[in-house]
Formats: C-alpha cells, sequence, structure tokens
C-alpha cells in the first residue's frame, strides 16, 4: 500500500470520526436546550413552592394540617426535581465540552493531513 492511500484512508477515518461528533454535538446541544427549559421551569416551581411555604409559616395556626404536609412534600420534590436536573444538565454540559474539544483536536489533525503532501 502506498503512503498516499495510507494517507487518504488515515484521512477518511478521521473525517468520519470528526462526522460522527459533530453529529452527536448537535444532539447533544439539543438536549442541553431541553435541559436548560426544564431547569428554568423547575427553578420557577420552586419559587413558588418556597412563597407558599411562607405564607404557611406566616399563619401556620391557622392552616390545615393536610396543607401543610402537602406543601412540604410539594416543596420537597420541586427541591430533589430541580438539583436532579441541574446536575443532569451539567453532566450534558461537560459532556459538550468534551466533545467540542475532540472536534476541535480532529479538525486540527485533518487540516494538516490534508495539506500536507506526501509522508515519503
Amino acid at each position: 500500500m502506498s503512503a498516499q492511500s495510507l494517507r487518504d484512508e488515515l484521512i477518511a477515518e478521521i473525517q468520519a470520526e470528526y462526522d460522527g461528533i459533530k453529529m452527536r454535538m448537535k444532539e447533544n446541544q439539543a438536549l442541553v436546550d431541553q435541559s436548560q427549559v426544564e431547569v428554568q421551569r423547575l427553578q420557577e416551581r420552586n419559587v413558588s413552592v418556597n412563597a407558599r411555604m411562607r405564607r404557611i409559616e406566616d399563619a401556620f395556626d391557622t392552616v390545615p394540617r393536610q396543607d401543610i404536609r402537602v406543601t412540604y412534600e410539594d416543596a420537597i420534590d420541586a427541591k430533589s426535581r430541580l438539583l436532579t436536573m441541574r446536575a443532569q444538565l451539567e453532566k450534558l454540559q461537560e459532556g459538550q465540552q468534551q466533545l467540542d474539544q475532540s472536534s476541535q483536536i480532529l479538525g486540527r489533525l485533518l487540516e494538516k493531513l490534508k495539506s500536507a503532501g506526501n509522508f515519503g
């Protein structure tokens, strides 16, 4: 096998990996965007539940026990979901950064291989 054909084969393999990473980056970015919307929604819910908790605290003696229990459970659920979604969003963002770094490395490698002449 000639040096030129080895070079072409290497370029093709790297190009395929580069294209795959770019596709995964698009898919991952869509998940990041969805997760950001969900985190925002959960933050708003958390604020709302916290406001209800403060109203209950202000009128604690007159609020029925069932209302206290439901609001307390809602507060725990809201905080738990928010923490879970934030962690998921951070993981997706870290993955996006890693994909971006890999893409940049492969892009530079492809550029150099394509601009280089024969190896020998």
